[in-house]
């Protein structure tokens, strides 16, 4: 099945349209999650889904495992400089440091992957 339409700048989706469209996505999963059409802008966004945190992230390559076993602690914290991942009470400093990311186990899928470290 294909859904097609055409916009100009500035048109807005008909709420019919919008429905169509939910529907149709409403079938796709990505790794056990599900698309989600926001229908105030043309764009996709994928819902949580079954697709949960596995507990293990790589920062430059070193992998740190066992992310999951401390559920008070909801935060996954990766230190780019020095490759260290830790579980945290979170949230994220303000200002966010310019050497770490910050990951909510909730709304993280799979391993989380950091190529670089700085």
């Amino acid at each position: 099945m294909t859904i097609t339409g055409q916009w100009r700048k500035g048109d807005r989706l008909t709420a019919r349209w919008v429905q169509r469209v939910t529907n149709f996505i409403e079938n796709f999963t990505v790794s056990g999650g599900a698309f989600e059409f926001d229908g105030r802008t043309p764009r996709l966004y994928v819902k949580s889904g079954t697709s949960t945190f596995s507990g293990v992230a790589y920062v430059a390559g070193v992998k740190t495992s066992n992310l999951k076993t401390e559920p008070a602690k909801p935060w996954i914290r990766c230190n780019l400089r020095t490759a260290v991942v830790t579980q945290d009470y979170g949230p994220p400093p303000v200002p966010f440091p310019h050497d770490e990311e910050w990951y909510e186990k909730a709304n993280t899928a799979g391993d989380i992957h950091i190529p670089r470290a700085g």
